[in-house]
């Protein structure tokens, strides 16, 4: 009895130092840090502005259009040891963002935003110090403010305070912008307009011509056609919102979003896999008997 005895006390000793994880969860596991990556040395490269040629403003309303551009060449360059110590050099570039915007607006030279982004842009300054310790904590705040969108004066200042001069700027640029923008608004067929049918007039239907299917994306816009008055055999597609949100969440946060009008893939059945074990039990049970038998 005294060997049983020993016997187990040692088996609960070594059951006390094994940790069993349970499967369910807990509050600790859900407040853990979740894992990211991070570099070990950051590199900064810097560029000088140029003339753009790149992008239309959508902001101009004047004719003349100039855009900014990045020089090939880099003019600076800084190095950091860490990739928090490159966070917390551009938090300290993001709060001066946040100040000079404040400054802007005591000025008048800018117009305000919303009063709810200027009440969080002062309660950010009132709080710098713990932002620039705290780099993981987001600021929340517009991007209006830390990528701001510039007006065409301040890009002709920005070029100039490089040293260009009004006669060294392009200004095929904006001529170039302005036939574009021309362009973006000649699309679609005309067919409504020439008390036409879409695909019945042949060849006078443009999109018919082309071997492509009319687009409506709003009234009479890119193509003039409805669907009474549109017969092309390539077919018409109309501006569909839900579709487009549809694909947003799907791109954005890897959901398979089904649209209502799709018809939902029926499962497919399980076999009931119970009863032909229980036949294969009975056969083996009676092979057994009969072998018993023999």
């Amino acid at each position: 009895m005294s060997e049983n005895i020993d016997v187990n006390s040692n088996v609960q000793d070594e059951t006390k130092l094994v940790q069993i994880k349970s499967v369910l969860k807990n509050e600790t596991r859900d407040q853990e840090t979740k894992k990211s990556v991070k570099f070990n040395k950051v590199e900064v490269y810097s560029f000088e502005r140029c003339q753009g040629y790149l992008s239309i403003p959508a902001s101009d309303n004047d004719s003349s259009s100039i855009t900014l551009g990045m020089g090939y060449f880099h003019n600076e360059y800084e190095s950091f040891i860490s990739q928090d110590e490159f966070l917390k050099f551009k938090r300290k570039i993001d709060l001066d963002k946040i100040k000079k915007f404040l400054n802007l607006i005591e000025k008048g030279e800018i117009t305000a935003l919303n009063d709810d982004i200027i009440e969080r842009a002062k309660e950010i300054l009132s709080k710098r110090d713990f932002y620039e310790e705290n780099i993981e904590q987001d600021l929340a705040i517009s991007a209006d403010i830390l990528c701001p969108i510039l007006s065409l004066e301040q890009r002709m200042e920005k070029l100039a305070n490089l040293g260009y001069s009004r006669e060294e700027i392009d200004s095929k640029e904006s001529e170039d912008i302005n036939l574009i923008r021309e362009s973006r608004l000649v699309c679609g067929c005309i067919c409504s307009k020439l008390n036409m049918v879409c695909g019945e007039s042949g060849d006078l239907c443009s999109c018919f011509a082309n071997g492509i299917n009319c687009q409506i994306d709003r009234i009479k816009f890119p193509c003039s056609c409805n669907l009474k008055r549109c017969k092309n055999v390539y077919g018409m597609k109309r501006f569909n919102p839900k579709t487009v949100f549809d694909h947003y969440k799907k791109v954005l946060y890897g959901k398979n979003v089904e649209s209502e009008d799709t018809p939902r893939k029926k499962g497919r059945k399980r076999k009931n896999t119970s009863n032909m074990r229980l036949s294969k039990r009975k056969k083996i049970n009676n092979e057994q008997i009969n072998l018993d038998d023999d």
